[in-house]
């Protein structure tokens, strides 16, 4: 599912669950507003970067960044810095901010959107 209301309605959602799979190049997300639990799942992922990780994370924000935006070169140069070898980098990037604890860079090639 890849739309531009995929990512919102996250503001002030609990991030309960982090899934990094390298075998199958995915990351899930798992998210918590109020009742509701949603799974957000990257494929073909190639790169993460995960910083300020608490035991209580609560999200300000969900961003996929426009190629060739200034936020977009600044995401690419991070994640260029942690990762010195990239066979195929995605086409994507989201930024994940924070009102406490965990922000989060994905670089992807689609998204999948779960409610439970």
């Amino acid at each position: 599912m890849d739309n531009d209301k995929t990512l919102d309605g996250f503001h002030d959602s609990y991030l309960i669950g982090i899934d990094v799979d390298h075998l199958t190049n995915s990351i899930t997300l798992k998210l918590r507003l109020g009742d509701t639990v949603t799974s957000l799942i990257f494929h073909g992922a190639t790169r993460f970067l995960l910083t300020e990780m608490l035991i209580q994370n609560i999200v300000y924000d969900i961003k996929d960044l426009m190629p060739g935006s200034d936020a977009h070169q600044h995401a690419k140069a991070l994640l260029d810095k942690s990762y010195w070898k990239v066979k195929k980098p995605g086409s994507r990037i989201i930024t994940i901010t924070a009102s406490l604890g965990a922000e989060l860079l994905i670089e992807f090639e689609s998204l999948e959107k779960l409610i439970h």
